[in-house]
């Protein structure tokens, strides 16, 4: 109920102070437009801060008011205006600019030019390109701040890659009105406000391009599953970006071409051999043969995973503190590497031939000793036996000791000895004294050469990190100072190359050009726009969406496979978004199954299982949306999956029932059991009707 009066809530909103470019949904109340935000805050008494605009348009609505919305239903990324000064780009440097597709600005460029072209520009953006006052193109940026060898400008200038989206045969003068994305203000680089973007359309798109935004989005839409990386693909170039996000909606094929991605960042040469049809995608044959390298890859720690989650955090993925009991029985707070420390040592390695050796005669020590004891002493000519039992320790059993229940002795691990033969550093190590008398052990029996850096005869071994739900995790929490080292410009051996001190270990820490991370996000768990800034423009992002044209218009019991999940997502794409899709994974075991009865049975599982679970959980268990999604409301009631009861008030409670309600009736939906032998589920009917009769 209002808590106070139409014309005393007008005065209310008459007298605040804010600004119309901000709101998007308005009211017309007696004559004037007021934010609906606003009026409702002030009609009903409710704090500003606490509204739920949608709650807020549905009550003003039950009130006869109209809901006026302003804002562009076109669905753009951030446009940007980029100028390319004549001074700096011309001749023969604008000429190359414009051949290998870069855009390009001075590191050093004021007014916030520098920073929005490399830290705000996104991936996916759209620039409107310049050349002094004059408008030239419309481009996709493609790519984060790349290095090109070639290229013909000082140091400190920027580049980064696009497509085209709409060019003029010549650049032309600007003559509009005056704007900070305008081409003859003299910054650089700016964004086009989401209020200014109808000013926009009509002093750039329309005048110069012919163009308007919903016809802007339909061009940018046809670019939208070109990347960086395919676009390397297509000049032959293939170059792996180092740093690389996979996203999309929950069903998309991510885990599998996380796997296609490390097995080709890892070894790109067996990777090549496959000869995979990039249209295509990977045969069985080929799939069977990705997974079985990347196991050994993983097995050998070339490729490490790890999922980031709430409360993971920097002491679990770099390095901190953790609790042991020494020899006498302290309680001792060693430093312990996390995996991304450990993964950065192990690709900084250099892949002498002294480390194949090692590596072969731990193996041998690991058979040696296995369920076996081998006696040994420390420098200090303490005796003791030795004994591996699987897992990542030898076990030590010391002849004199004070305890005298030695249970299965004490770990001496097999990360720090190998760490030890490299670095020759023994602080961190736990137990040193006998895994120094186990290196010693070694080198003796096993005839091992001291390592030698310089002996390098290979090249290095590439390193994958791959980070599931990368989009899960607080990424400044868990990378702490890291996140710049991670850029290729600031890897060791670049020339922009960085270090830091680690703050547990103060370790000199470098992130080696050999290491490529691979990160996963669930576009139906966290948007992409809602990412860590930091993060976004220091990967690219490879878009994977739901492909229903994979099933080839299949059919199981008449149900075109195709055709079912297009419609599905379609209807999704309206009624919330498209990061909320389906992906063709949940019915890929229904094509795959031969024989039909069986494939119908996995398709009512999917339903089951996965599809009804997650639009319950998109649509926070608003039935009518489910309803639409599944196109029960075209369909005869034989069919429908989410049946609509309507129970009048004053049947359910007569007529003086004192309700204070706006409806006179309760409606509530009811889910077709999946069990029975007259189930719709099993169907087939009702399944084709969600795409015959929408």
């Amino acid at each position: 109920m209002a808590k106070t009066t139409v014309q005393r809530a007008i005065e209310i909103v008459k007298s605040q102070t804010y600004d119309d470019s901000q709101f998007y949904q308005f009211v017309d109340v007696e004559g004037l437009q007021l934010p609906a935000k606003r009026f409702y805050s002030a009609l009903f008494g409710v704090p500003y801060q606490d509204i739920n605009i949608h709650k807020a348009e549905r009550e003003l609505k039950k009130l006869g008011y109209e809901i006026i919305t302003t804002r562009s239903t076109v669905k753009l990324p951030t446009i940007w205006k980029v100028s390319h000064g004549p001074k700096f780009v011309n001749g023969s440097n604008k000429t190359w600019l414009f051949e290998n597709k870069y855009i390009t600005v001075h590191k050093d460029t004021g007014n916030g030019g520098a920073t929005n072209f490399i830290d705000k520009i996104q991936v996916g953006d759209i620039v409107s390109l310049g050349y002094g006052n004059a408008v030239a193109k419309l481009v996709k940026v493609i790519s984060g701040v790349v290095k090109d060898d070639d290229n013909p400008f000082e140091s400190g200038w920027k580049l980064r890659k696009y497509v085209e989206i709409a060019s003029l045969p010549k650049a032309l003068p600007y003559e509009g009105v005056d704007k900070t994305w305008s081409p003859r203000r003299p910054n650089t680089c700016a964004a086009v406000p989401t209020h200014e973007l109808q000013l926009f359309e009509n002093e750039i798109l329309n005048k110069y391009y012919k163009l308007n935004l919903k016809d802007l989005e339909d061009l940018y839409s046809s670019l939208s599953d070109i990347s960086f990386i395919d676009i390397k693909k297509m000049s032959n170039m293939d170059i792996i970006s180092l740093n690389q996000i996979l996203y999309g909606p929950p069903g998309t094929g991510k885990t599998f071409h996380t796997i296609e991605a490390a097995v080709k960042a890892a070894e790109p040469e067996f990777y090549q051999k496959l000869q995979i049809d990039s249209l295509k995608g990977a045969t069985q044959e080929q799939r069977a043969q990705l997974q079985s390298k990347f196991k050994e890859l993983s097995d050998s720690k070339c490729i490490c995973f790890v999922t980031f989650h709430q409360s993971y955090g920097y002491e679990e993925f770099v390095e901190g503190l953790s609790a042991k009991t020494n020899e006498e029985g302290h309680l001792t707070y060693p430093i312990k590497d996390g995996i991304f420390k450990r993964i950065c040592t192990d690709a900084s390695i250099k892949n002498v031939d002294s480390i194949h050796k090692f590596d072969e005669a731990l193996e041998s020590l690991k058979l040696d000793a296995d369920a076996q004891m081998i006696s040994l002493k420390t420098s200090t000519g303490k005796s003791f036996e030795l004994t591996y039992n699987g897992n990542a320790t030898f076990r030590v059993f010391p002849e004199a000791t004070k305890h005298e229940n030695l249970g299965i002795g004490y770990p001496a691990s097999i990360a720090h000895l190998r760490s030890f033969y490299i670095t020759g550093d023994e602080s961190d190590i736990y137990n040193r004294s006998y895994v120094r008398a186990i290196l010693m052990y070694l080198k003796e029996k096993y005839n091992i050469a001291d390592y030698n850096e310089a002996t390098s005869t290979t090249i290095n071994q590439n390193f994958v990190l791959v980070i599931d739900e990368i989009n899960r995790g607080n990424i400044s929490k868990i990378f702490g100072e890291l996140i710049t080292l991670i850029e290729p410009s600031k890897r060791k051996g670049a020339e922009e190359a960085l270090e830091v001190t680690l703050p547990y270990s103060g370790d000199i820490f470098s992130v080696p050009d050999n290491l490529h991370i691979i990160g996963t996000m669930n576009t139906a768990d966290r948007s992409l726009a809602l990412m860590d800034t930091a993060l976004r423009r220091r990967f690219d992002f490879v878009e994977m969406m739901p492909k229903p044209e994979l099933f080839k218009n299949r059919k199981i019991k008449n149900i075109d496979l195709t055709q079912l999940l297009a419609t599905l997502n379609k209807r999704i794409e309206v009624l919330y978004d498209r990061e909320h899709t389906l992906g063709h994974a949940f019915l890929f075991p229904v094509y795959n199954e031969q024989d039909e009865d069986k494939a119908f049975e996995l398709l009512k599982a999917a339903f089951k299982n996965k599809i009804i679970p997650l639009l319950e959980e998109y649509f926070f268990d608003d039935w009518n949306k489910i309803r639409l999604v599944l196109g029960d409301n075209q369909k005869e009631a034989a069919l429908c999956f989410v049946t609509k009861q309507e129970d009048s008030y004053e049947s359910l409670f007569g007529a003086a029932h004192g309700l204070n309600t706006y409806e006179d009736a309760k409606i509530t939906f009811q889910l077709a059991s999946f069990d029975g032998n007259d189930s719709v589920w099993d169907q087939s009917e009702a399944y084709i009707a969600i795409y015959t009769k929408g």
